[in-house]
């Protein structure tokens, strides 16, 4: 519908918060989406996203509930086709095993694992096969700043910022796979300190450099040979931002780079996705939707639908929430 390039570009300027291809991104996903930003502009939660979950955490206590952090699932258990329960163990350690009994389980995990490792079969295997035909969507390296002063004290007027890369002409050059290097490739910028965030204290602020990035990127090196490149990395993003915002580089105070590996060891997501499935137009909104291979278990993530992202994993939980009631209730 739209033949001029530039018009192009600067509508799909922040592909990277969806897909990495725009010629496989969904529109009706990425319309929506964008569309409610361009319309309502940026939210953020005051305090950080650990504040949502702390009251979240607060209403399940509220309510006779526990929440028992920094344990990871081994194993849900099946009985007679119905989930029982699941055996977890502290993440790092592995001591502390426990199994607890419960007649819904709600996965957070990336859905893969919970195929492969978490169901036994034929349940594992009926789910694997599900998702077989399934893309995973690509990773991201992040560089974590702090500063001060704050950028908004440097000049910055932007929550988000594009920097553009070189040789991106068209639409077709944010296709390329593997992307240019680090120092020509497109990035973004958000500045925190231009939404009443309260990440950090007065007249420091934080923000964070991004991009697109791929997991194989990172293989086959050795510990220090991976720290760095991490450093060197970081030292070019660093450059490129202080390039459209002067004197950002001398306010930096503290830094930390995450690259797919990072996303990777954290989240347990496997090639250190940032966005679970791929957001295509037969992997968004109801086609994402993942029919699960037991009762009573249930998905909660952004592997599940609607889609990626933090509003998108959001939704997919205050859905798998609603639809909870007709299991307690035959239980109740």
């Amino acid at each position: 519908m739209i033949d001029d390039e530039s018009c192009k570009l600067a509508l799909g300027a922040n592909l990277g918060y969806y897909h990495d291809d725009p010629y496989e991104l969904s529109l009706p996903f990425f319309a929506v989406a964008q569309g409610g930003y361009i319309d309502g502009g940026s939210y953020y939660v005051r305090g950080g996203s650990q504040r949502l979950s702390d009251y979240l955490v607060s209403l399940i206590e509220e309510n006779g509930g526990a929440v028992d952090c920094g344990r990871l699932v081994s194993d849900i258990h099946v009985r007679d086709g119905w989930v029982s329960g699941a055996t977890h163990a502290k993440t790092y350690t592995e001591t502390d095993e426990q199994t607890t009994q419960a007649n819904s389980v709600i996965a957070n995990a990336a859905v893969p694992t919970v195929a492969e490792n978490l169901l036994a079969d034929p349940h594992g295997s009926t789910l694997a096969a599900e998702i077989s035909d399934r893309a995973i969507a690509p990773s991201l390296t992040t560089l974590y700043l702090v500063f001060e002063p704050t950028p908004a004290d440097l000049g910055n007027e932007c929550y988000s910022t594009i920097i553009e890369g070189t040789d991106i002409d068209t639409l077709a050059d944010l296709s390329d796979t593997p992307p240019a290097g680090f120092g020509s490739r497109r990035l973004t910028f958000v500045d925190y300190s231009q939404v009443a965030a309260d990440l950090a204290p007065d007249g420091k602020s934080v923000g964070a450099i991004t991009t697109v990035d791929y997991h194989n990127a990172w293989c086959g090196l050795t510990d220090p040979e991976y720290r760095r490149k991490k450093n060197r990395v970081g030292d070019v993003l660093l450059r490129r931002l202080n390039e459209v915002l002067p004197g950002a580089s001398d306010a930096v105070v503290h830094q930390e780079l995450a690259t797919p590996h990072t996303i990777e060891r954290f989240t347990h997501n496997p090639l250190g996705t940032a966005y679970g499935f791929a957001p295509t137009p037969n992997q968004t909104l109801g086609a994402r939707e993942i029919e699960p291979s037991v009762d009573g278990l249930h998905f909660a993530s952004a592997w599940s639908s609607p889609g990626g992202g933090f509003t998108g994993a959001i939704l997919s939980g205050a859905k798998t929430a609603r639809s909870l009631t007709s299991d307690v209730g035959t239980f109740s």
